[in-house]
């Protein structure tokens, strides 16, 4: 058998590269504009975003008055503070009420007073294990 003859078709001659460094150059700086336009494009609309277009002014007579600050009702009542409560503020939120939630509570939270968790003989439990 010749070395001429194979099944599959011959290789590319060493001496002619496939692609040159200039196209690679060229592939690179497309890249590169692409991705830094991606980027622009997402800032831009991110910032627009932010400022919602609609700007109040605090003239008499147009109907603008100041945001109701909500109280947190905090660990008083059995609830943690929220993280994320900046990001919640700027959307208006369903007005729920205790009453409207008290069946939930010891559904999901059974929380009795006495409990095998936080007793003294939790204690015992543990000392002697």
């Amino acid at each position: 058998m010749a070395a001429d003859s194979c099944a599959y078709p011959p290789l590319l001659h060493p001496d002619h590269p496939v692609a040159t460094p200039t196209s690679r150059k060229k592939y690179l700086w497309l890249v590169t504009f692409a991705a830094s336009a991606a980027l622009i494009l997402c800032v831009a609309a991110f910032l627009s975003g932010s400022s919602s277009g609609a700007r109040r002014t605090d003239l008499p007579g147009n109907g603008a008055s100041e945001p109701r600050r909500r109280i947190s009702r905090g660990p008083a009542e059995g609830v943690s503070e929220k993280s994320s409560m900046g990001l919640l503020r700027s959307s208006p939120s369903y007005p729920w009420t205790n009453s409207m939630l008290l069946w939930q509570r010891t559904a999901f939270h059974f929380q009795p007073q006495k409990n095998w968790m936080n007793g003294q003989h939790l204690l015992l439990h543990l000392n002697t294990a």
